[in-house]
């Protein structure tokens, strides 16, 4: 999970863009776990956890959002909204993280 998070994080452009290669390593991520993707963002690096972001916020993964997000530890979750590339992503991410409560 942590080598397809880092995969995934070497796409460029707008979170909302889809750059083509993030197809390959979503595909493998929609397959995981929550509880297993939970615990790899628990454990990501930098690079790990900017792919982390990037899945989280592309549009094909908001159907398994709450999901995953719910499964975040509380430290995760910051380590979430710190590696958010920019304000508005971040806000987007805290409001769906409030929203869990």
């Amino acid at each position: 999970i942590l080598r397809l998070c880092a995969w995934y994080a070497a796409g460029t452009g707008a979170y909302s863009g889809y750059p083509p290669h993030e197809r390959i390593p979503a595909q493998f991520l929609d397959l995981e776990n929550h509880t297993d993707f939970a615990r790899a963002v628990d454990l990501a690096d930098d690079a790990a956890i900017a792919g982390a972001v990037r899945y989280l916020i592309s549009w094909d993964t908001r159907k398994r959002l709450a999901r995953l997000l719910s499964a975040l530890s509380p430290a995760a979750r910051r380590k979430v909204l710190v590696h958010a590339r920019d304000a508005e992503s971040r806000r987007w991410l805290e409001r769906r993280i409030a929203g869990l409560q």
